[in-house]
């Protein structure tokens, strides 16, 4: 069954962005509305869900299959946004955000994405919906938040934009999820337990599309992917602010290069 899900991912790769757009809209409805699948007893569809929560992240991020990394680009310079940006991904790096706390933030967005790197680039620390528009606007391709708002979840479906919230309870989670979340960001993981918090509720949850952030190291990363975790987030740990603040792109691709080699 899994084979068939990643056959289905395969081949929404080659369609164009609407199309992948309005499947991720069907996939999304799919998993999250009981009605369509007959109302049920969801034990008895936990792969199905399970599969198609898979489908939604891949068609919303793809390349955290390949390399299940989030960067967290916070703080950063807008003058070395792009150069920053351009040595994380020339290291291996494949799905960043710009937090929209950073100094000109829509502006690094922008510059990123001109770059027309194999790097899907976002926004991060989305609290109001008026800013997902403007994010879409700057070239943004998916949407992270530190909360669970309907309100923000809605407006980036209107925009095509997937999106992040986070959270920090299962309550939360599933309410995030059943909202239309691609993914939900767990956070502040390390507060929250770690990876035998994800351990803990991912199986309760039927095992969600969860993205660990806060407090994590290189060398946890393969703990978390053990426990259930589909990517982490990884902010100043890898995205060293001393490195940030200097324009230093040789620490920042050894930086990246090394969260990537404890993957393996």
């Amino acid at each position: 069954m899994i084979a068939l899900f990643r056959s289905l991912y395969t081949w929404s790769t080659r369609l164009d962005p609407e199309r992948r757009a309005l499947l991720f809209d069907v996939v999304t409805v799919f998993r999250t509305d009981d009605s369509v699948v007959g109302g049920l007893r969801p034990r008895r569809w936990w792969w199905l869900r399970s599969g198609l929560l898979m489908v939604a992240l891949d068609l919303a991020l793809p390349g955290l299959r390949e390399v299940p990394i989030l960067g967290i680009l916070r703080g950063c310079p807008p003058e070395h946004a792009a150069l920053i940006a351009s040595g994380a991904q020339s290291a291996g790096l494949r799905v960043i955000e710009v937090t929209l706390d950073s100094p000109s933030s829509l502006r690094q967005v922008r510059e990123v994405v001109d770059l027309d790197l194999d790097l899907l680039v976002g926004v991060g620390t989305v609290t109001r919906a008026v800013q997902v528009a403007e994010a879409a606007a700057a070239g943004a391709r998916f949407a992270v938040s530190p909360v669970v708002d309907a309100m923000v979840i809605a407006a980036c479906a209107e925009a095509g934009l997937p999106c992040i919230p986070g959270a920090a309870t299962p309550t939360e989670i599933h309410a995030a999820l059943s909202a239309g979340a691609a993914a939900v960001k767990v956070f502040p993981a390390l507060t929250l337990g770690g990876p035998a918090f994800i351990a803990a509720i991912a199986g309760p949850l039927g095992h969600p599309s969860l993205i660990p952030t806060g407090g994590i190291d290189a060398r946890d990363v393969a703990e978390y992917l053990a426990a259930g975790a589909v990517a982490v987030g990884a902010g100043s740990r890898m995205f060293v602010p001393e490195a940030l603040r200097s324009g230093d792109v040789e620490r920042v691709r050894r930086d990246v290069h090394a969260w990537i080699e404890a993957l393996s």
